[in-house]
């Protein structure tokens, strides 16, 4: 490679490294489909795959543990917050479940209106004469 300019080597490893991630993800996709279409004709096979994938941790069965109490106590719960998957309401949801007001909303009286640099949340000091 010596006798090749520097942009043809790039241009050829450019298109070697492009050559290697698209064959990577052809056989991705053909590993997904393949599984699809076991879960579909053997869904018994699959099963029995997925388990021995499965990790068998002290700790990852704990957590398996917890995740289905947690199941069983919210109940009805999780089936009426799972309608709506948007981030505000993922985030009001999470404020709700733990007990906190939604603070998202403008306060009364305030109009909407603040002056930058005023409050200490904005990390920015007021300006200069407005103390």
């Amino acid at each position: 490679m010596s006798r090749v300019s520097i942009s043809k080597s790039y241009a050829v490893l450019v298109g070697m490294e492009g050559y290697t991630r698209t064959k990577r993800k052809m056989k991705d996709i053909e590993q997904r489909l393949e599984h699809d279409k076991d879960k579909i004709l053997h869904p018994e096979k699959v099963k029995q795959q997925d388990e021995q994938l499965k990790d068998k941790s002290q700790s990852a069965e704990k957590e398996r543990q917890h995740l289905e109490r947690c199941k069983l106590r919210d109940g009805d719960k999780g089936q009426d917050l799972t309608k709506d998957n948007s981030l505000s309401s993922k985030l009001a949801r999470m404020l709700r479940l733990h007990g906190k007001e939604d603070n998202s909303r403008e306060r009364p009286g305030s109009g909407g209106r603040s002056i930058p640099g005023e409050g200490p949340a904005d990390g920015v000091p007021p300006p200069e004469g407005k103390r």
